[in-house]
């Protein structure tokens, strides 16, 4: 069946929140009331689902990305999520390159921005997670000790993103 991403409601919640339990463990996993504040867009978000059909008709919620505006003017991705019978099918890879693209679109009327910056932070042994951002253009920028719960260290990892201006596409007709 086709995965189709879309941005995120509160009638997805419940299905956001059931593979945020299956993803990560108590002391990693965010609490349900945080998404509906990632709902509310106060600091720029995009909150995204992967959803599919079912063969009975009906649609099942697979995954979901989240990133917002933060102190640095960078976009930064704060979870990404896929059930885990799902991983490794492509749909995290989806579901970044559909993130990427609504980026582009809620800040291309910016005139002086060129560029924009994507930073996330991966657990140094989440190897799957590094090789598909490392696939999609991230690069390690530092190594943060004691980043996460028991002593675990993450790696931020950024991507430039280059915006089309008026001026350069009208050069080209």
């Amino acid at each position: 069946m086709a995965i189709e991403i879309r941005p995120a409601t509160i009638f997805d919640i419940h299905e956001v929140y059931e593979i945020e339990l299956q993803c990560f463990e108590e002391d990693l996993r965010f609490e349900k009331d945080l998404f509906y504040l990632f709902l509310m867009g106060q600091r720029g978000e995009i909150f995204l689902v992967a959803e599919e059909g079912t063969s009975q008709g009906e649609r099942m919620l697979v995954g979901f990305i989240i990133g917002y505006l933060n102190n640095q003017n960078n976009y930064e991705i704060i979870t990404i999520n896929v059930a885990p019978e799902r991983q490794n099918q492509g749909i995290g890879k989806q579901l970044m390159l559909e993130f990427e693209c609504i980026l582009k679109l809620k800040v291309k009327n910016i005139r002086q921005l060129k560029k924009i910056t994507i930073e996330l932070v991966v657990y140094e042994q989440n190897y799957a997670a590094k090789h598909l951002y490392e696939k999609l253009g991230y690069k390690e920028v530092a190594r943060i000790a004691n980043y996460y719960p028991k002593n675990r260290t993450g790696i931020k990892m950024k991507k430039e993103i280059m915006l089309e201006t008026r001026d350069s596409s009208s050069k080209n007709l």
